[in-house]
């Protein structure tokens, strides 16, 4: 009876040690938890990580974690919360109906798969937004979110995404084939050549210019003797004289007039000549065509 007893209370003992143990094995995890998240904390709110910084100082803030921890915790986390910027989401249809059914990522990370009108919160920074929806093209939006910046609104508008028709692939997208410069053919032996510039009008003009230069020239010798002869010895000049001076300037004018009617007739030639039409040589090619769009199935 009395070893009964004694090994019923030897039980009692080892549990009661066992408890306590376990009880302090407990406490031990929960402290040594509240420092790492202590300390963690600090770490990701310096590096711009709001948001994991405060699931940090709600695991050290509890009253289970040291006093010290616990008070410094509570007072950051009071400090971070309106730091955490938030977005509001508002996609629409082309024809401005809301749509509900769509998923958001941010930097990659499913962050909302269906729209429900509440604020979404993210870290502050660059950050990419990608919307989703059943039948939609995906749109992409990168935005720039500021510290502290509540419900800013980002207005989205998807499309119906294009569907390829049946049976067919795409292609690789490039430029369209745009019709080709026609291929000169060889000249064959019965060619025509090239005609030359025309002789009439350039002789005349050669003869025109020579003419209007001469009777120029001998208007001005004319002249210059008539006025000799007018300042020594008019009205009593010597026959001969005033012969050769009305000469010269009859000369002179005479030459001026033809060399003016040759260049008119040189310049009325060449406006009104007739322009020589090639003719198509034999063997020509036709112009190479653009090759057929061909579909791929």
């Amino acid at each position: 009876m009395k070893r009964a007893a004694f090994e019923l209370l030897g039980c009692i003992t080892l549990a009661a040690v066992a408890a306590t143990a376990t009880r302090e094995a407990r406490a031990d995890d929960t402290k040594a938890a509240c420092v790492r998240s202590y300390e963690q904390a600090q770490k990701l709110r310096l590096a711009g990580d709001p948001l994991a910084s405060r699931a940090e100082l709600r695991l050290c803030s509890r009253a289970a974690c040291p006093a010290l921890l616990h008070v410094d915790c509570q007072t950051w986390l009071r400090e971070v919360e309106p730091e955490i910027p938030s977005v509001v989401v508002s996609v629409r249809t082309p024809a401005g109906v809301d749509r509900t059914d769509v998923s958001v990522s941010v930097d990659g990370e499913l962050a909302q798969e269906r729209l429900n009108g509440a604020a979404l919160e993210v870290n502050p920074g660059e950050r990419r937004f990608r919307f989703e929806a059943p039948g939609a093209a995906p749109v992409e939006q990168t935005v720039l979110i500021n510290t502290g910046e509540k419900n800013r609104l980002l207005s989205v508008i998807l499309g119906e995404r294009e569907l390829a028709a049946p049976g067919l692939r795409p292609g690789p997208v490039g430029p369209r084939p745009g019709p080709m410069a026609p291929i000169p053919a060889a000249p064959g032996p019965d060619a025509p050549a090239a005609p030359g510039p025309p002789l009439v009008p350039i002789a005349l003009g050669a003869v025109g210019l020579v003419a209007a230069g001469a009777g120029i020239a001998l208007d001005l010798v004319g002249s210059a003797e008539l006025r000799g002869l007018r300042s020594t010895c008019a009205p009593l000049c010597d026959e001969a004289d005033v012969d050769a001076t009305r000469a010269t300037l009859i000369a002179g004018d005479a030459l001026l007039g033809v060399g003016i009617v040759s260049l008119g007739a040189a310049a009325f030639l060449w406006l009104t000549r007739d322009e020589p039409r090639a003719a198509p040589a034999k063997g020509a090619s036709r112009a190479a065509l653009p090759a057929p769009f061909t579909v791929v199935f």
